[in-house]
């Protein structure tokens, strides 16, 4: 099932799903959007809904068209772990396909005060969600720290969507098939 709370006159922001540690910044989210957007996120028990009905390909079709469909952008909210996670790259990978029926999100990344970079001047790579990481530097989306104020949260989501309009998403860093382990991520060369 998919949570949602928006009444309809407001632009629809889906809310990646966090890992367990990182979850009561999504009631902070919705919260901070209330009054000016809605939200969408899927919970708990649709995922493992999600992820026992086949293979990966359609888990994504799924999460496009049962969950994200007509949302205006996808914000990530990036805790220590969230990287390691396939659902995070399924769902970002899903709002970013380009399709003829259904116009790609814009992307938001969030840095957590949960994440070891948050309120540094850089961070490391490798541990931002690589599907993310890609789109930021092919500047598609927009990353920045977490923040408590409704105002440059709003700013933030506009200027991903201004992003989104003038530049296409890129999509092609392998799916992940299950979640990562280790300390960071890292894309292998051919033959390595």
């Amino acid at each position: 099932m998919t949570t949602a709370t928006s009444p309809s006159h407001l632009p629809i922001v889906f809310i990646s799903t966090p890992t367990e540690a990182d979850a009561p910044f999504v009631a902070r989210l919705e919260g901070l959007l209330a009054g000016r957007f809605g939200t969408r996120r899927i919970g708990q028990a649709a995922w493992r809904d999600l992820e026992r009905d086949g293979p990966c390909a359609e888990l994504r079709r799924r999460i496009r068209e049962e969950h994200q469909l007509g949302c205006m952008a996808v914000v990530v909210l990036i805790g220590a772990d969230t990287w390691r996670l396939r659902r995070t790259d399924w769902e970002i990978s899903a709002a970013i396909r380009i399709r003829d029926d259904e116009p790609h999100k814009a992307l938001l990344g969030l840095l957590l005060p949960t994440h070891p970079d948050f309120g540094r001047p850089s961070y490391d790579l490798g541990r931002i969600p690589p599907r993310l990481y890609e789109n930021v530097v092919a500047t598609y989306a927009r990353l920045a720290d977490w923040t408590d104020d409704p105002e440059l949260l709003a700013g933030l989501l506009e200027d991903a969507e201004t992003r989104a309009v003038n530049e296409l998403p890129v999509n092609t860093f392998p799916h992940f098939t299950q979640d990562f382990t280790g300390d960071r991520w890292r894309r292998l060369s051919p033959g390595a």
